[in-house]
């Protein structure tokens, strides 16, 4: 007699199902993205940067730049998240080949 597995696999959600289930998924990602200490640190260093550019009068370009700049600061932090987390699940014991990764 066989077990039931551990973490089953949910069912497929099709319609608008889909999209509340997408919403529910990616707002559990960015808390966990929230717990990372990084990625807070950049968000709060990209708010003071464009709030100082605003209130210095800065050109609308140099704003722009330094929103997109920032944004894919986040992207790239929230990457490292994933890989991190793919790394801890596949790998749980300390490993250097995991750190230096």
């Amino acid at each position: 007699m066989q077990d039931a597995p551990q973490n089953p696999v949910p069912e497929k959600v099709t319609g608008i199902a889909h999209l509340f289930a997408a919403t529910r998924y990616s707002s559990q990602g960015f808390l966990r993205l929230w717990r990372e200490t990084a990625f807070r640190h950049e968000l709060l260093a990209a708010a003071l940067g464009l709030g100082l550019l605003v209130i210095l009068g800065a050109p609308l370009v140099w704003i722009v730049a330094v929103a997109v700049l920032a944004l894919l600061t986040l992207a790239v932090e929230a990457l490292n998240t994933a890989i991190e987390e793919i790394v801890d699940h596949v790998s749980p014991e300390w490993s250097l080949a995991a750190k230096l990764a």
